[in-house]
């Protein structure tokens, strides 16, 4: 269930139709009056330097890429178990947390140089917003590790971003995007 919350919040990669009704990766066809095609990309007003402007078809794909490594990464962490400082299921749990929390950065920075196409942009946001806060709660979760034997261990685990994470994703879904 949990992979299937993670990978549906994260999916998703697209492509442009073109007046000619076909998909590009971006770029726009128009076709004139006398047959003649004419290309131009659709860059947005406020793309980053480093921005990844990217059709319907791409956004669903990268998305749906992107879902899979953050899902896997979330599930391999559990269980998280701590028997002490320097214990070995300390030292794994830690280790896994880790793990996870440098894909989930790095799921991120992906994430927030896409330029999704317009009528996911907002959720997309919030999308980067959620993978920005479960990161933040990895983060907590392996300071509660490293205290080791901390009371509220429980607390970090619940990893609450994730509801964030996946209430995005159905949002960017019910707009037409596969991403899950």
């Amino acid at each position: 269930m949990l992979a299937a919350l993670v990978a549906a919040t994260l999916a998703g990669c697209g492509g442009t139709k073109t007046h000619a009704g076909t998909e590009t990766g971006g770029t726009q066809v128009h076709t004139g009056a006398q047959g003649h095609s004419t290309a131009s990309v659709a860059q947005p007003k406020a793309a980053a330097p480093h921005a990844i402007v990217l059709s319907k078809l791409s956004y669903e794909r990268t998305m749906r890429r992107l879902g899979k490594a953050l899902s896997v990464s979330v599930e391999e962490m559990f269980p998280i178990v701590d028997d002490g400082a320097g214990s070995p299921a300390n030292k794994a749990a830690l280790a896994k947390v880790e793990t996870a929390r440098a894909v989930v950065a790095r799921v991120g920075a992906t994430l927030a140089t896409i330029v999704p196409p317009a009528p996911v942009r907002a959720a997309h946001a919030r999308l980067v917003i959620g993978v920005k806060s479960l990161r933040n709660e990895l983060d907590a979760l392996i300071g509660a590790l490293q205290q080791s034997g901390s009371p509220l261990l429980g607390v970090y685990t619940q990893l609450r971003a994730l509801n964030a994470i996946a209430l995005a994703t159905t949002e960017i879904e019910k707009k037409g995007y596969a991403i899950g």
